[in-house]
């Protein structure tokens, strides 16, 4: 009986070490590879190589706001030329930063081989990384982009007040993450319909102008009428910018100023009566 439940404890131990280190994962979402050549399985040394070189740089102490933008190798190096661009999500800590952007260049790396002319882009929840032949830095990409609607749609009857809010929420942290500086340009603000919060951020990477941001998000806020109208949430990815919106709260406020927006009002606002005046003029 002794033997028997040394071993059943054993064997819980061992389960839930796997799913601590399970759920302590970033949460990974998409790749894309730009190239029609390369094998995974004939360059095991430069991969090793290329994931030292970009790591050892990701653990720079002096920066710390999350967002990357270097090239590593070339003349006398193991690794021909490539530049690399990352950046993670405003409200999330160093540490958390750096652990995925080490898992999302391990993975990458794995996924993408052969870096010679092309282009590859990794997407996690909390963190972005592109590796390139070519700069990157203040230009707007806007594809490969892909959209993650929720499964839930909002009631009919709160259809119209919801959308509503919505963009006016959007458009609002919009204007706030454009006009960020070259560290960040990332914005998290709620609004309510009626009983309801929506949560939305929006984020666009660093390097581009407050023009450019602003088109940016102008782009992807518009896609939602196309894929996600009337869901509870939606999360849009870009390689230059990114949203997303919840009816819960998915952020931390405590790390980023959190906009409140006024929600738009229930009904229209009534006539004026008759003994009213009305001033006409040009």
């Amino acid at each position: 009986m002794e033997i028997f439940s040394s071993r059943f404890l054993l064997f819980l131990s061992c389960v839930l070490h796997f799913v601590t280190l399970t759920s302590s994962q970033p949460n990974f979402l998409r790749y894309f590879c730009f190239s029609n050549k390369g094998n995974c399985t004939t360059n095991t040394t430069y991969n090793e190589n290329l994931k030292d070189l970009i790591s050892s740089a990701f653990n720079n102490s002096r920066i710390n706001y999350g967002f990357y933008n270097f090239y590593i190798g070339g003349e006398n190096s193991t690794v021909d030329r490539l530049n690399v661009f990352a950046s993670c999500r405003g409200d999330i800590k160093q540490e958390v930063c750096l652990s995925c952007l080490n898992h999302s260049v391990s993975r990458l790396t794995n996924l993408c081989c052969n870096f010679n002319q092309q282009e590859a882009i990794s997407h996690y929840e909390n963190c972005m990384l592109r590796l390139s032949s070519h700069s990157m830095f203040g230009i707007v990409r806007l594809t490969p982009r892909f959209a993650l609607p929720s499964l839930k749609n909002v009631t009919a009857s709160l259809s119209d007040q919801f959308n509503q809010a919505l963009m006016n929420l959007l458009y609002s942290l919009r204007s706030e993450a454009a006009s960020g500086n070259t560290l960040r340009k990332f914005a998290v603000g709620k609004t309510s319909v009626i009983e309801n919060k929506i949560y939305a951020f929006v984020q666009c990477t660093p390097d581009l102008s407050e023009l450019n941001c602003t088109n940016c998000l102008g782009t992807i806020i518009g896609r939602i009428q196309y894929c996600c109208n009337d869901k509870e949430g939606t999360r849009i990815y870009a390689p230059s910018c990114k949203l997303r919106f919840e009816r819960n709260n998915f952020f931390d406020p405590t790390v980023v100023q959190e906009i409140t927006v006024s929600p738009p009002p229930v009904s229209p606002p009534p006539m004026p009566s008759k003994n009213s005046t009305t001033l006409e003029g040009n």
